[in-house]
């Protein structure tokens, strides 16, 4: 049997019922969806319902360095994992209709002080399937990073994000040493990996 063998047509959304709405939402959802070996099966599930969010890492072609931020994050703290977090820069889509490179554009300067002017996607990925609505989408940006640094972030959101720009290979070398265990940070040093030479003659180049 192949991958993909079922579509949005082969599930059905029955009841819903709204558990809580705060800075998350969580819903009780009932589904029924076709069985691999035929017939249909019900799954009831409580599902996070979050709004879309785009993350970015800031790249200087001319210096060959990326800018990344750390900020303290209490789920990784409940999570037994560091409780300040080496990210890349990222926004939920929290206005309707908001496409995901103005928030990044503007979550970029909020949290690292830095202008992005070309963007290349890397991937718009579910971050929890099994629990979660969130979809991340995933870009490199091109930036000047010659004068990146210092404190960021908005008081009114509780947020004290500090910038750094370091050399993409000192990047990378942190995330194989296990130090980068968040998965937009991932994902974006990742998709700089696959097209990092691409984008430096190009970016360069225009």
């Amino acid at each position: 049997m192949p991958f993909g063998r079922f579509g949005s047509e082969d599930s059905e959304l029955l009841e819903k019922e709204e558990l809580h709405r705060g800075f998350l939402t969580v819903e009780r959802h009932s589904a029924r969806y076709r069985r691999f070996a035929g017939g249909w099966i019900e799954q009831l599930r409580e599902i996070i319902d979050q709004h879309q969010s785009a993350a970015v890492l800031p790249y200087d072609p001319e210096r060959d360095c990326v800018v990344l931020i750390e900020q303290f994050r209490l789920p990784a703290l409940l999570a037994g994992k560091p409780p300040w977090q080496i990210e890349v820069v990222a926004g939920l889509l929290d206005q309707e209709g908001e496409a995901a490179e103005a928030v990044i554009r503007r979550e970029a300067e909020e949290e690292a002080g830095v202008t992005i002017t070309d963007l290349e996607p890397v991937a718009a990925l579910m971050s929890s399937p099994g629990s979660s609505t969130e979809v991340i989408h995933h870009f490199i940006g091109r930036t000047d990073a010659s004068d990146v640094g210092g404190l960021h972030g908005l008081e009114i959101e509780q947020e004290d994000i500090r910038a750094e720009a370091l050399p993409f290979e000192e990047a990378w070398a942190l995330l194989e040493a296990g130090r980068i265990t968040n998965a937009p940070a991932w994902t974006c040093l990742t998709g700089l990996k696959l097209k990092r030479d691409g984008l430096r003659e190009r970016w360069r180049r225009d």
